[in-house]
């Protein structure tokens, strides 16, 4: 075997390796670092040694013309341009496939960078004999403004050492695999960086697209996506591995009837959708798996999904949060309604029974089709499941369903622990909420106030227009709060204090005989009294300070009858006497 003597083994294979597919930049000064070069790879390239004439037996040495089986190796703090035709097998950008021979482990050094640009084309075969590495072992870049691109796979950061990056940056062109696309693999105990910056220009991709692979090590993939086109066209989509995806314009497409994933396999994924358009056509799982979390955040743009959507699955954790845009789970006109869901609180795992789903709406426009459940009671692998489903809906928002189902267990004193649904309450306006066909209620109902709102007694909201309900029996709700079903909508009532007047017991809106009466017939009651009892100091008693508030108070009446003059000290004393006669004859 002979030795090829270069700091860094570059460049590849080309029909006639022509100065027109790759710039030349000027070799390093020697010392060099000898490579032991082996069958199947072309080490050969810009930084060849001229005296180390190319050897047909073990293809290394000088320019030649591509052979079957070639490998295309840039690593270094090395760059290249591609315009011309490259043909090989693998490409590495910031790698290669052997150790140099005698040499310890290298550190990280680059990043190697390569430029695609218009006129520029990258030809792999497109099964799984065709790779094209970027950041494997050492750094390595591609920045792609055109051109073409072709691979069986395209792997970011697989291999390496701790502090390895791989960076793709895509504004024009095309990218297009057979297999899979990973930004950020990890087979090896190390951790590292994989990024993908798309502001332009088509990725298709034939199987899966990957944020973030661990599979041993620990690499963090991060995906920015401006403008552009990513299409699955018979794939899936998955972010794990603590991977994000900042979605702020394009297109998204995962076309194949299967399972995409948003924090899977006991780790977490995030993606944040704030302009474009996500288009899924597969079974959407956020935080699938024990120990899992999965995160979409929606702050304007557009999801759609038609099949299923499970937030929170298999004893994982899923959250959705929208506060804007559109949020869109539909069907194809005469499919079988059957077959599409959305679970918030899906089945659990098979040791960790339960998993947790929640739909924070807080704004946007959300649209889903039959089949909504919130909570999941039942059995996985033969284990009994009781997965925990809540769904916040803010007045704010607007929600449309054609089926609300809440049908949770109650093993705990008859209270209902699975399916949470919670309004929050900011003003005085109905909540634009639509449930086309039944609605099921059996739930806890969970009453909050935001913006330091505090509503009046006896207010009332309209939460759910729906064609028709189930009982109200066995829910459980928020205490002030009480719900009703009036024809077509459920209602909700409060039936607390809120911003009753000081001495207004009765809260009719006015200070009178009818609230001292209340007082009296509490007089010397406590603790643990109430408003409602004659407690205006709220310290839990009724006695001569709650007097003193009706007193101060006595004679006002609200809703623009005006504050009548407060009383006299000897208005006050026939008060006070007039309460002491009441106590007397209720103790007679």
């Amino acid at each position: 075997m002979r030795k090829l003597r270069a700091i860094v083994c570059v460049m590849a294979v080309v029909v006639g390796l022509s100065t027109a597919a790759f710039g030349q930049p000027t070799p390093p000064a020697p010392p060099y670092v000898d490579y032991q070069g082996t069958g199947g790879n072309l080490l050969a390239g810009p930084f060849y040694d001229l005296t180390d004439p190319y050897d047909p037996s073990t293809r290394t040495g000088g320019p030649h013309s591509p052979v079957a089986g070639d490998s295309v190796f840039l690593r270094g703090a090395t760059t290249t341009t591609l315009d011309g035709t490259l043909t090989a097998s693998y490409a590495y950008v910031g790698g290669v496939e052997v150790w140099p021979m005698g040499q310890p482990n290298p550190t990280p050094q680059g990043p190697s960078t390569m430029y695609i640009v218009n006129g520029g084309s990258l030809n792999l075969p497109l099964d799984s004999t065709g790779r094209f590495l970027v950041g494997n072992y050492y750094n390595g870049t591609v920045k792609q403004s055109g051109g073409y691109v072709q691979a069986g796979r395209i792997v970011m950061g697989q291999y390496g050492y701790t502090g390895t990056d791989s960076y793709y940056q895509l504004t024009g062109g095309t990218v297009k695999t057979g297999g899979n696309f990973y930004v950020g693999f990890a087979d090896a105990d190390d951790v590292k960086t994989a990024k993908l910056d798309m502001s332009g220009g088509y990725i298709e991709v034939g199987d899966q697209f990957v944020v973030s692979n661990n599979e041993g090590g620990s690499v963090t993939g991060t995906v920015n996506i401006s403008a552009g086109t990513i299409n699955a066209i018979n794939g899936d989509f998955h972010v794990s591995g603590g991977g994000t995806v900042n979605q702020t314009g394009g297109l998204v497409s995962v076309a194949r009837l299967d399972w995409s994933t948003i924090g899977g396999d006991g780790v977490g994924g995030t993606y944040n959708l704030s302009g474009g358009s996500f288009l899924d056509l597969t079974q959407l799982a956020l935080g699938i798996g024990e120990s899992t979390h999965g995160t979409l955040n929606v702050s304007n743009g557009y999801y759609e999904n038609r099949v299923s959507i499970n937030i929170g699955h298999l004893g994982g954790t899923g959250v959705v949060n929208i506060s804007g845009g559109s949020f869109i789970h539909m069907r194809e006109p005469g499919d079988d309604v059957t077959n599409y869901r959305v679970w918030v609180g899906r089945h659990g795992g098979t040791e960790t029974p339960n998993s947790f789903g929640h739909l924070n709406i807080t704004g946007g426009s959300v649209s889903l089709v039959k089949n909504f459940w919130i909570g999941a009671v039942g059995s996985n692998e033969g284990k009994y499941t009781h997965s925990t489903g809540k769904v916040t809906l803010s007045q704010a928002a607007t929600f449309r369903t054609e089926q609300l189902l809440m049908t949770g267990s109650t093993p705990a004193g008859g209270r209902v622990e699975n399916c949470i649904l919670e309004f929050q309450l900011a003003n005085a306006n109905n909540f634009d909420y639509l449930v086309s066909g039944n609605a099921q209620l059996k739930a806890t109902f969970v009453i909050s106030t935001v913006g330091g709102f505090t509503p009046s007694h006896d207010q009332e909201w309209k939460l759910i227009t729906a064609g028709s309900f189930g009982s109200l029996a066995g829910h459980v709700i928020t205490p002030d709060y009480e719900l009703s079903i009036v024809g077509s909508d459920l209602m909700l009532k409060y039936t607390g204090v809120g911003a009753a007047h000081p001495g207004d017991a009765n809260i009719d809106n006015a200070v009178d005989v009818g609230d001292l009466g209340i007082l009296a017939g509490n007089w010397g009651g406590g603790p643990g009294k109430t408003w409602a009892q004659g407690d205006f100091n709220s310290d839990g008693w009724v006695d001569v300070g709650d007097l003193g508030v009706l007193a101060g108070n006595w004679g006002w009446v609200g809703g623009g009858g005006g504050t009548q003059p407060v009383p006299e000290p000897a208005t006050l004393g026939l008060l006070a006497l007039g309460a002491l006669g009441m106590i007397r004859r209720r103790s007679n």
